[in-house]
């Protein structure tokens, strides 16, 4: 037997069999878990334990059930004190949870600036729920998002792109509105959401998030025309001041052509040194 730097025990041993020997063409017995060992099997086990603990110098504490009666004062005390701070650690477990909980809701939010996809779109459709809409989900086959504002209908296409937006997503929002035309007999206001630049750090985004070819097609067409940044921004300013939302929900059906006034990123998120360092 070896023993390791951390109170481990290598035991080397000469294979043993300790199966029973049955008839493999009989019916095995009812109670397969004890039977198929032999009768030495159990002494066995308990001889090696024994041994092991003898060799390895450890103890072996007794204290029987009816031991639980008797008690000195330094023991209760010990044991009320132990029962405190177990009760500390569960309060502090479950405060614990709860903030977990609340650190991973608020970093969803960062989707709009950072995600594409489903992710990006859940975000998009909290902040125009919070805007005063009422969001239906795209039908099957299809990617817009139909808006149901007081002031009027609104179609959103909702785009997450490494570079910045491009004319196919206005035509492809362009689309959506002169299909809701053709359904309802009423033009919606087509909003395109795209999240440009996504898989580069904030403070280095630098590009241009809607091409100058792509807005005079999209102004004549009264396309409104927004970041997953900015909606974020919005959702800043609407969370903080809730008297904010009919502000911005008439400024995005208002608009035709880039939303403006809600830049200003760094006034919301702050960068950390490390990352600056780095």
């Amino acid at each position: 037997m070896q023993r390791s730097k951390t109170a481990g025990n290598l035991v080397l041993l000469p294979a043993i069999d300790l199966k029973a020997d049955y008839d493999e063409e009989s019916e095995e017995p009812e109670d397969a878990g004890t039977s198929q060992w032999v009768d030495e099997a159990p002494t066995f086990q308990a001889d090696l334990l024994a041994a092991l603990q003898k060799l390895s110098g450890s103890k072996v504490l007794e204290r029987p059930e009816w031991a639980t009666r008797y008690a000195t004062a330094e023991q209760l005390h010990l044991q009320s004190e132990v029962v405190k701070q177990q009760k500390r650690v569960e309060t502090a477990r479950a405060k614990l949870a709860k903030l977990q909980q609340e650190k991973e809701a608020a970093e969803v939010k960062d989707q709009l600036f950072l995600g594409t996809g489903r992710a990006l779109e859940l975000e998009v459709k909290a902040v125009l729920e919070i805007l005063g809409g009422d969001v239906t989900e795209p039908e099957p086959g299809r990617d817009d998002w139909k808006v149901a504002f007081p002031e009027g209908q609104a179609v959103v296409e909702v785009k997450g792109v490494g570079k910045s937006a491009a004319e196919k997503h206005a035509a492809q929002l362009e689309k959506w509105v002169a299909g809701a035309l053709e359904e309802t007999g009423a033009s919606p206001k087509g909003i395109l959401v795209v999240n440009t630049w996504r898989e580069v750090p904030l403070s280095e985004r630098a590009g241009v998030d809607f091409p100058d070819q792509m807005i005079p097609y999209c102004v004549s067409r009264n396309h409104c025309l927004v970041t997953g940044l900015q909606l974020f921004v919005i959702r800043d300013q609407v969370t903080k001041d809730p008297s904010q939302a009919n502000y911005w929900r008439e400024k995005l059906l208002e608009t035709a052509g880039v939303v403006t006034g809600c830049e200003d990123w760094r006034a919301i998120i702050q960068e950390s040194k490390s990352d600056q360092e780095a």
